[in-house]
């Protein structure tokens, strides 16, 4: 899973399934099922209602280029004295000279690489699904992430229920079974490691998705929250996907910070390391040349 474009293709269009009827579509996109949102529909994203943008998760939803952004990538050190004031943005200033635009990013940075905190033996992929599902560097905050999981199903379920109750209706999405999974995920029951991945990841990314893709993999506890997702009527959730937005943005910021702390480590190990390399090579250099050290 590698790239902007695959990765949403990856978490929206197989949301698209023929399982999602068409009649079930609303006429505007606010007027669909959370499950049926996606690429030319309605996601969680653009149901929101924040004052302030959740950068990580936006730039989360890129994939591997998530880590040329901003939180994920560092802003250079004079980025408050780059940026511009009001003036100089309600005055647009023409550039002067053969000044152009500022360069845009070369082909290489966009290009796969492999973890640089796992190295090169690991052969782990450079990319926000590495960092939040697998990197063991990154084990504190994903650990944060496991704790609250559970709450957060909770929530999701409890919200999609009162939708219902307020409009006189029953919630009626799920079968014995799993429901039983769900609630038993939402009490604490553990998980396997794909179907927690699976269910980890999505939810991260604020990705619904239909019970009919969780059933293919057999993952009960995730056929349990795309049955919740299959009846959540974006309309009517507003206040629930900036809630869970906001959960999603809070732990992928701690990831990001994680991350950029592990990263200026190694890079301080790497150049002690080149220095110490450097003072040896001198040093043998110094004693094999005659006459130079008395």
């Amino acid at each position: 899973m590698h790239g902007s474009n695959r990765h949403a293709v990856t978490l929206f269009n197989t949301r698209l399934t023929p399982e999602v009827a068409v009649f079930n579509l609303g006429g505007k996109p606010s007027d669909n099922f959370l499950s049926s949102s996606g690429i030319g529909l309605r996601s969680v994203i653009s149901m929101l209602t924040l004052t302030r943008p959740p950068h990580a998760l936006i730039a989360a939803c890129l994939g591997s280029h998530a880590l040329l952004f901003y939180p994920y990538a560092r802003l250079p050190e004079n980025f408050r004295k780059l940026k511009p004031s009001r003036r100089s943005r309600t005055q647009a200033a023409k550039p002067r000279g053969d000044a152009g635009p500022a360069p845009l990013a070369t082909k290489d940075a966009y290009a796969r690489k492999l973890c640089r905190l796992c190295g090169a033996a690991a052969a782990q992929p450079e990319d926000i699904y590495h960092l939040t599902i697998s990197c063991p560097h990154l084990a504190k905050p994903r650990a944060a992430i496991h704790a609250s999981l559970p709450s957060l199903a909770g929530y999701l379920l409890q919200s999609v229920r009162d939708s219902y109750t307020r409009r006189g209706k029953i919630l009626e999405a799920f079968s014995g079974e799993e429901l039983a999974a769900l609630e038993a995920f939402i009490s604490g029951a553990p998980l396997p490691v794909p179907e927690q991945s699976f269910i980890t990841y999505r939810l991260l990314l604020a990705a619904p998705w239909p019970s009919s893709l969780a059933r293919r993999h057999n993952y009960l506890t995730g056929v349990g929250l795309g049955c919740v997702f299959d009846f959540a009527l974006a309309s009517h959730l507003r206040r629930m996907c900036n809630s869970w937005a906001n959960w999603s943005n809070n732990h992928l910021h701690a990831i990001a910070q994680t991350w950029q702390a592990a990263c200026r480590e190694l890079e301080s190990r790497n150049a002690a390391e080149a220095l110490a390399a450097d003072i040896d090579a001198d040093g043998a250099a110094l004693a094999a040349a005659p006459g130079l050290v008395q």
